[in-house]
């Protein structure tokens, strides 16, 4: 696998984990949990910090099991694919902590090109269209509902 297309794959990762970060049952315990893991978890937008992403995708079950009825869905969506990319990662053989050395060019033991090719056509679900459909409305919902702007980083209107 090109390391241009490595890296596409888990910019994907990390750009979705950041940007569908947030929101719980209650409404407003749900838009206090939403805005609490943007804070937690705000300069993983940037992929600064790729050793966050699995407490990121954590936070991300966790929030869809806090969603609103109007949303749940679609929280539940994502924590499907999510679920897939993860079952990518432990067939791959891959751990979340490997994806910095990754980017480095550093395959961890065991794991081969293939396998990194492999892995990076299951990230590509993450931008699939049943994806992309949920986080839209996840963020509209946030903006309504919460007054947070996903999108943009979170802030608070």
């Amino acid at each position: 696998m090109r390391a241009m297309t490595k890296s596409a794959g888990l910019a994907a990762l990390v750009l979705t984990a950041g940007l569908l970060t947030g929101c719980g049952n209650s409404t407003d315990a749900y838009c206090d949990e939403l805005q609490g893991t943007i804070d937690e978890f705000g300069t993983l937008t940037g992929g600064n910090d790729l050793d966050q992403l699995e407490d990121a995708l954590d936070a991300i079950e966790r929030l869809a099991d806090e969603a609103p009825d109007e949303i749940d869905d679609e929280w539940d969506r994502l924590v499907e694919v999510l679920d897939e990319v993860r079952d990518s990662f432990d067939e791959a053989g891959i751990e979340f902590s490997d994806l910095g050395g990754i980017q480095d060019g550093q395959l961890p033991e065991g794991v081969s090109q293939e396998d990194l090719a492999e892995l990076g056509q299951s990230l590509q679900s993450l931008s699939g269209e049943e994806v992309q459909q949920a986080a839209t409305a996840i963020n509209e919902h946030a903006l309504e509902e919460c007054g947070i702007d996903l999108e943009n980083s979170g802030t608070q209107e």
